[in-house]
């Protein structure tokens, strides 16, 4: 049987939606993914189901059961709070109702066995929802924020660590990615390795020791895997053990 993949979500709350409409009325609360996620977890043999960001605890529990592996998406940036620090950048853009939501999902997460995959944001997250922290802007010589260029187009180089589930997922320990971030993990969770890092020593994925599936990576697979058909390996491992 197929397992079931849950794959976070954007919330746009309705004021974002003042004057506009994507389909239905204007001025409602929409959730919202990326059909990369969706497309990349149906092609390695999963069943995609797209959590909305919720309030209710006993709802989120209910739909962490019925998951057999979670996909942390990307997305806006953590709030520093979690981390305990203030806002310090002008830049950073908050979503508290996904915030709540994932950091509880992520809790009952990291409590099991489950399989759990971090994209970008769902990457510093689970660093956060563990006990690390975050720049929260990047200010080196390579740019990892590139807006308005192809999703799918490479731009940095990064370097993976030997004998690391990453290392035999992309059997390479060089390697060139794409890039949309402007944060990335300052402090790592003591319960999580690096496993890649940029050429500036950015911390590019981690993954837990073990037997555990429990990887993230600052870059976007899902956005590659139609030109690079290689880039479907992550998934297709992180659903193998969700089974």
């Amino acid at each position: 049987m197929k397992p079931v993949i849950l794959i976070t979500s954007y919330f746009v709350d309705k004021n974002k939606m003042e004057g506009t409409s994507v389909y239905g009325n204007k001025r409602q609360d929409l959730a919202m993914c990326v059909f990369d996620y969706i497309y990349a977890v149906e092609r390695a043999g999963g069943v995609p189901i797209v959590a909305p960001s919720i309030d209710d605890f006993e709802a989120t529990s209910r739909m962490f059961e019925i998951a057999d592996g979670i996909l942390f998406s990307g997305g806006e940036d953590v709030h520093p709070k979690y981390y305990k620090e203030g806002i310090i950048e002008d830049n950073v853009t908050i979503v508290e109702k996904r915030d709540s939501f994932e950091l509880s999902l992520a809790a009952l997460a990291l409590k099991s066995n489950k399989p759990l995959l971090g994209i970008c944001r769902g990457m510093q997250l689970l660093n956060v929802a563990a006990g690390g922290s975050l720049h929260q802007d990047l200010k080196t010589n390579i740019t990892h924020t590139l807006a308005n260029i192809p999703k799918d187009r490479k731009v940095h180089h990064i370097e993976i660590v030997s004998n690391t589930k990453l290392h035999r997922i992309c059997n390479e320990r060089r390697k060139e990615v794409n890039s949309f971030h402007h944060q990335a993990v300052k402090d790592l969770a003591s319960m999580y390795i690096p496993t890649a890092y940029a050429e500036d020593g950015i911390i590019e994925a981690f993954e837990m020791e073990g037997d555990r599936f429990l990887v993230g990576v600052q870059w976007h697979p899902e956005m590659l895997h139609e030109r690079y058909p290689e880039e479907l390996a992550i998934f297709k491992e992180f659903i193998e053990h969700a089974k």
